[in-house]
């Protein structure tokens, strides 16, 4: 229908910059002095991955920390049930480009998980004097939908040979310990653990005779000692043929 206003169509980052989200609704955001509360649009997205296996209540997650220096940020994630923190996330006060992605790594309980939190406009930061805010549960708890479930499992194994990258294998693969090696399973801090041995092989070095001898062996020929290997090079020249 000609002459019918046109709908504005508003992404989803810039949604997020006139409201508390990534942060619960009911999150103030303000930090225990009272005196700094977080912009609402300093932090529009957020992903934080857990596991089942560390058994953490979603809503338990916040943002305890906000370091700003003068030139970059520090974010530290932690959650109510436990003593040490479970994430942190590092980047620039670059105020010049909007809507950034930084990734989130998972320390301690949630160690090697991933996730990711998305910067909007800094230059409330970067106005601020460098300091450390520090955070309760209460005033910055995430929002319960920004937490998500995984399965430790690995979904699939490339080997690098030779300097170049195998295809990536998938499905049932089988690690298989070669001459003069073993694999052994242990369990370690409740983690399952393999160890990759040298044993060596009696097929592959024999022996030297001389070790049980009185002999004494050849170190040197000629006052030519070998090399790291333990081979003499020696080479022909015009009137010799090795």
């Amino acid at each position: 229908m000609s002459g019918s206003p046109q709908l504005a169509r508003v992404q989803w980052p810039n949604q997020n910059t006139l409201r508390r989200y990534p942060l619960a609704v009911s999150a103030a955001a303000r930090d225990v002095t009272g005196r700094f509360t977080i912009p609402t649009s300093t932090f529009v997205d957020a992903s934080i991955c857990t596991t089942f296996s560390a058994k953490l209540h979603f809503a338990g997650f916040y943002l305890s920390q906000l370091t700003v220096s003068s030139d970059s940020f520090r974010v530290v994630i932690s959650h109510l049930e436990e003593s040490l923190p479970v994430g942190y996330v590092v980047g620039s006060l670059n105020i010049s480009v909007e809507n950034q992605t930084h990734t989130l790594r998972g320390v301690n309980t949630l160690s090697g998980t991933l996730g990711y939190l998305v910067t909007g406009d800094l230059k409330q930061l970067v106005a601020l004097p460098p300091g450390v805010y520090n955070f309760t549960h209460t005033e910055a708890m995430f929002d319960p939908g920004v937490i998500h479930c995984s399965v430790e499992s690995i979904q699939s194994l490339a080997v690098e040979i030779s300097g170049s990258t195998s295809t990536e294998l998938s499905g049932k693969i089988v690690v298989r310990a070669a001459s003069g090696t073993q694999f052994r399973t242990v369990v370690e801090d409740d983690y399952n653990v393999i160890i990759w041995d040298a044993i060596g092989n009696p097929g592959l070095v024999s022996n030297c005779e001389c070790e049980a001898s009185d002999q004494q062996p050849i170190l040197t020929i000629g006052g030519l000692p070998p090399d790291e290997t333990g081979a003499v090079n020696i080479f022909g020249s015009r009137c010799l043929e090795v």
